[in-house]
């Protein structure tokens, strides 16, 4: 197997509230994992814990060579976060810069690279995803669906070795949320190595390589998109869907 994430027997609290009850995930480099299940399953806070903006009370999770155990390092929370990308619900755009300077501020101060450098990679990513005429706009003059493609481009720039994606399109009016669907369709097309929570069906169908569903903090089945969404094996999972594709 080709794991590029590992998750082992992960536990994770808020205090009396068990979130995720015995965790065992993997993704595999260049796959594209949704994650699909009701609110409150954990969804999000697996993400979270992957990137360790939450920590696990018990378990491991491996990140291609790192290891994160309920105490990590700072070293090790470094590395992981050096190899992963997320991006939320929520843009996080800094409002008072220019698109072009939202995307090459972190070059510069984290990477260390070069004020030429980080203005090519910007504008090559903002050609690719169709927000070139956009360099000099900033945050406010953009649509949220802009807004979002930029949160996206912005991640993208650092060359992460895996995405996350949480809920990124739960909060954009619905018009727009086909032109950031469409983002992640391309990413999945490149091999980009994704693990996508969100509500969209048609996404999951479409691009997804693997389909987990979680509900009350466990995995409860996982499979191929025609397997989960057209033949699921486990109860929760065929009332799931039998509520969201009615």
């Amino acid at each position: 197997m080709n794991n590029i994430v590992k998750m082992i027997n992960v536990h994770k609290y808020f205090g009396d509230l068990h979130v995720l009850k015995g965790i065992n995930f993997h993704v595999d480099r260049n796959e594209c994992v949704v994650i699909l299940g009701p609110s409150g399953s954990g969804k999000s806070t697996l993400l979270q814990c992957l990137n360790c903006i939450e920590l696990i009370q018990k378990g491991e999770i491996v990140i291609e060579d790192t290891i994160i155990t309920p105490i990590p390092t700072k070293h090790d929370i470094k590395n992981v976060r050096n190899k992963i990308g997320i991006v939320f619900q929520q843009y996080n755009l800094f409002p008072h810069l220019n698109v072009m300077r939202n995307i090459t501020l972190a070059l510069e101060v984290v990477q260390k690279i070069s004020i030429k450098e980080a203005e090519q990679i910007g504008r090559n990513l903002l050609d690719n995803f169709g927000l070139s005429d956009k360099a000099d706009s900033f945050p406010n003059d953009l649509s949220g669906g802009q807004q979002q493609r930029l949160a996206i481009v912005r991640v993208l720039s650092m060359r992460p070795d895996i995405l996350l994606f949480d809920e990124i399109t739960s909060a954009l009016d619905p018009e727009l949320v086909g032109e950031v669907i469409k983002t992640l369709e391309q990413l999945a097309d490149e091999g980009k190595t994704m693990i996508v929570v969100t509500h969209e069906i048609g996404f999951a169908r479409k691009a997804a390589d693997r389909i987990v569903f979680m509900d009350s903090g466990k995995i409860i089945e996982e499979g191929t998109p025609d397997k989960i969404i057209k033949d699921p094996e486990n109860e929760r999972t065929k009332a799931f869907f039998s509520q969201v594709l009615s």
